[in-house]
C-alpha cells in the first residue's frame, strides 16, 4: 500500500457515509410520515456526523466508531421525529421501545 493509498480509501469511505446518511434521511421521513402521519419534509436532517480522520487506528476500530456515532444521530432523529415518544421512535427504527431504552441508556441520550 503506498502512501497515497489510506487517505484516498478513507476519502472514499467517507462520501460513501454521507450517502448513507442522505439514505437514512429520505427512509426516516417516510417512516415517520406513514406511522405519525407527518408529512415528508426535508427539514430536520440528520446532524452532520463528524468522523475523526487518523490514520494511525485500524479501520475497524474507525468504522465501529463511525457506526456509533451514526446511531447515536438516528436515535435522535427518530426521537425529535415522534416528538420525544419513545415507542413511537422505536417503531420508526423497527426495534423494540427496551432495545431503544438500551441504545439510549449505552449513548447517553437522556430525553
Amino acid at each position: 500500500m503506498t502512501d497515497g493509498e489510506p487517505k484516498v480509501f478513507i476519502e472514499n469511505l467517507y462520501l460513501e457515509l454521507q450517502e448513507i446518511k442522505e439514505r437514512l434521511e429520505e427512509v426516516l421521513g417516510k417512516i415517520s410520515a406513514a406511522f405519525l402521519g407527518k408529512p415528508h419534509s426535508t427539514e430536520g436532517k440528520i446532524h452532520e456526523v463528524k468522523v475523526p480522520v487518523t490514520y494511525d487506528r485500524p479501520l475497524m476500530e474507525v468504522s465501529q466508531q463511525t457506526v456509533r456515532l451514526v446511531e447515536r444521530q438516528v436515535i435522535l432523529e427518530a426521537l425529535r421525529r415522534s416528538d420525544k415518544h419513545h415507542g413511537k421512535a422505536a417503531k420508526i427504527l423497527g426495534i423494540t421501545s427496551r432495545t431503544l431504552y438500551n441504545k439510549m441508556k449505552e449513548y447517553g441520550i437522556t430525553e
